[in-house]
């Protein structure tokens, strides 16, 4: 009588465990803009196993240089202490890394862009003339 009882509510748990785990992944990589749909699929068909994969691969939120608090991708400044953590094109606005000498999505010259890149090449220049 009692394993009766508990056989449903154990089948029910188990369906609404493998339910939860690919919406919690497909939630997750979504925010970190991660193939969501893919990963929820995974998760989805092998359960515990693609879990762990995606725990092991998944990228990691930046950190803020300055204050150190997690920072969505986009983020050009922080919100926390409001330091500069990237950098931007300055013809095209689109986020750039700060050792690109050109900016690939416009082929815009961006190597004096960074505050120290502008004040070393600055003086390059002066020193030679």
């Amino acid at each position: 009588m009692i394993a009766s009882i508990f056989s449903p509510i154990a089948v029910l748990s188990l369906i609404i465990y493998w339910l939860l785990l690919p919406l919690w992944v497909f939630m997750d990589a979504r925010k970190r803009e991660f193939k969501a749909p893919l990963w929820a699929i995974l998760v989805l068909i092998t359960n515990a196993v693609g879990l762990i994969i995606y725990l092991v691969v998944r990228p990691e939120f930046p950190k803020c240089k300055n204050c150190g608090e997690q920072l969505n991708n986009r983020f050009v400044i922080c919100p926390y202490c409001g330091i500069q953590n990237k950098l931007l094109c300055s013809a095209c606005k689109q986020i750039i890394e700060e050792s690109w000498v050109v900016c690939p999505y416009c082929g815009q010259n961006n190597e004096a862009e960074s505050p120290d890149k502008g004040l070393i090449n600055q003086d390059i220049t002066n020193y030679k003339t």
